[in-house]
């Protein structure tokens, strides 16, 4: 299938996972559907591939990154997906199989001029995006789905990258402090007591 069909396949339930219509989680369902199209590989599906979003926090096109974890199918819950503090829009997809990776990167060009849209004037007003009226951000989606790769990133030569993966345990203990069960690999022994992280200080939850 080609890619801009697959973009349009993918898009509803696309939508349906990240919570809203915007721009930018499309411009991220198409990198990661590039991506996979350049390595010649499938869709994750357990452990296969490995994803680097170069997002970072803390900036307006952070939706990106749902939409390349929705395409490429990796995930958060699979640990086949990490983040960088980088504030780019920019992937790294790794085919752990054959330790080859791609990069994909935002052309410059379009995003700056995606910056100056109405969508974007109405965010930087504190408009939520599920709040923009449909008239201006469904032009911007179909944009996004309309044009060519080659008009929308930069793409790298393949080259090697290995990623080193922790293997995933199935043993188990109860926590001596809260009483809570947690996977061995976040135990820690302290004043003669098997501790989780939190009970051991070593990490305080909240928000």
């Amino acid at each position: 299938m080609d890619r801009k069909d697959a973009a349009r396949e993918m898009l509803d339930g696309a939508i349906f996972y990240h919570g809203h219509r915007c721009p930018a989680m499309p411009l991220g369902l198409r990198a990661g559907l590039y991506a996979l199209d350049l390595l010649g590989v499938e869709r994750c599906k357990s452990h296969e591939l490995y994803l680097i979003c170069e997002n970072g926090p803390a900036h307006a096109t952070l939706c990106f990154m749902d939409g390349t974890m929705y395409a490429t199918g990796c995930t958060y819950g699979k640990s086949v997906a990490h983040r960088i503090n980088a504030g780019k829009n920019a992937i790294i997809l790794i085919d752990t199989q054959a330790d080859r990776a791609v990069r994909v990167s935002l052309k410059p060009e379009f995003f700056e001029r995606a910056m100056e849209s109405e969508f974007v004037k109405l965010r930087r007003q504190g408009v939520l995006p599920q709040d923009v009226a449909p008239e201006v951000v469904n032009p911007l989606i179909e944009r996004v789905l309309s044009l060519d790769d080659d008009e929308l990133f930069v793409a790298s030569d393949i080259f090697e990258m290995k990623v080193e993966r922790q293997s995933s345990t199935f043993d188990f203990k109860r926590c001596e402090g809260c009483g809570e069960v947690v996977f061995e690999t976040c135990i820690r022994e302290k004043d003669g007591k098997l501790l989780c992280f939190n009970c051991a200080g070593e990490v305080k939850l909240g928000l």
